[in-house]
């Protein structure tokens, strides 16, 4: 029986407002990484939302520019605009449409996309693509580790066109995920 853990799992069903004072008062914080208790970076959705005040309050922290997230922060990316460093996991296949949300972090430099797959749908990839990386007119760095986007031929074709200001492209495959 779970009985021991209950006031742990109900902690995590709603947020914590006393986090964003907390949020508020690292003035100096320049590297967010936010990761599970066991150091994935993956965390689930519904405790994600525990921390939502906490992220909040990262929109008063004027020297955070690099943060390492899962790709379920979309709801919070509002709250990190100063963001020039990045690097967004996946967990697990989901629609391209998913990580729109990186359209939102304009200064946006360096970009790594860590085990992004994407499942297969109806989606022109070079229109997503171009809304998805058309305002980062500051990306000079892509990183893609066993992502979607490295076999999709209508992005890397465009690749010039949908990101002008890139110069650095690396594309690793560390698993089996081409078949």
């Amino acid at each position: 029986h779970n009985e021991d853990r209950e006031p742990f799992l109900k902690r995590f069903k709603t947020e914590d407002n006393s986090l964003e004072p907390i949020a508020r008062m690292m003035l100096n914080l320049e590297t967010l990484h936010v990761m599970d208790e066991s150091g994935y970076d993956y965390i689930e959705p519904e405790k994600l939302k525990y921390y939502a005040r906490f992220f909040h309050g990262l929109q008063h922290c004027k020297n955070l520019s690099e943060l390492n997230v899962s790709s379920d922060f979309g709801d919070y990316a509002n709250y990190t605009p100063n963001i020039k460093k990045m690097r967004v996991t996946g967990n697990a296949d989901y629609p391209l449409e998913y990580m729109d949300w990186i359209a939102k972090l304009e200064k946006l430099e360096i970009l790594k996309l860590d085990m992004s797959r994407f499942y297969e749908e109806e989606i022109d990839v070079k229109e997503f693509t171009e809304k998805m990386f058309g305002k980062l007119t500051n990306l000079k760095s892509l990183e893609l580790v066993d992502c979607s986007l490295m076999y999709e031929p209508d992005f890397l074709v465009n690749i010039r066109e949908i990101i002008p200001s890139l110069e650095t492209l690396i594309m690793t495959s560390e698993s089996d995920f081409s078949n």
